[in-house]
Parts: structure tokens; C-alpha cells; sequence
């Protein structure tokens, strides 16, 4: 099921170890916030899609680091599209600096 799928995906694309220490490291979040300000929202407008909730302001982010990019309403191929070309998770040099 799910936790199969999750685990081959793990395995075949390593998550940044970055990720894997405090999920709450402030100076982790604020690198992530910005990825969301600066590429995956006008990625998203760009393929003319509004996301699902508007990405809350960097302090309420901040402490509360929840944002869900993609509308409920696309189909599994516009998702997949959509998560190729905006990844919600941003790649290593964004949040390393």
C-alpha cells in the first residue's frame, strides 16, 4: 500500500538529509517559504493554476509551516505536470545556501 510506495520512493530518490533533522529549524522553514514565494507560487500562475490555499505570510508560516500548493480539482495527469514543473519540495541548493 501507501507505506510500500513511500518506502521505494525513499529509496530510489533519498530525501535531503537537510530534511531530516529539525523539521522546525526556523532557518529551514524560511528557505522553504521562500522556494514557495519566489518559485513554485509563479510556477504555479504561470500554468495558470491558482494553488489550493494561498501560501500564509512568512511569520504565520513560520509557525505554522503548512501550504498546500495543489488545487483539489486537477486531474492526475495535470498533477503530475504540475509536480514536475513546480515541486512543492524544493531541491537541495535552495534550502543549503
Amino acid at each position: 500500500g501507501r507505506a510500500r510506495a513511500e518506502l521505494d520512493c525513499a529509496a530510489t530518490y533519498p530525501p535531503d538529509p537537510r530534511f531530516l533533522g529539525d523539521p522546525q529549524d526556523p532557518a529551514i522553514l524560511a528557505a522553504v517559504w521562500e522556494y514557495y514565494d519566489t518559485f513554485v507560487t509563479p510556477c504555479l500562475a504561470a500554468h495558470r493554476v491558482q494553488p489550493h490555499t494561498a501560501l500564509p505570510g512568512r511569520e504565520q508560516f513560520l509557525a505554522d509551516p503548512v501550504w498546500e500548493p495543489y488545487p483539489q480539482y486537477l486531474s492526475p495527469l495535470q498533477l503530475q505536470v504540475l509536480e514536475a514543473h513546480c515541486p512543492a519540495t524544493p531541491p537541495y541548493e535552495a534550502v543549503g545556501g
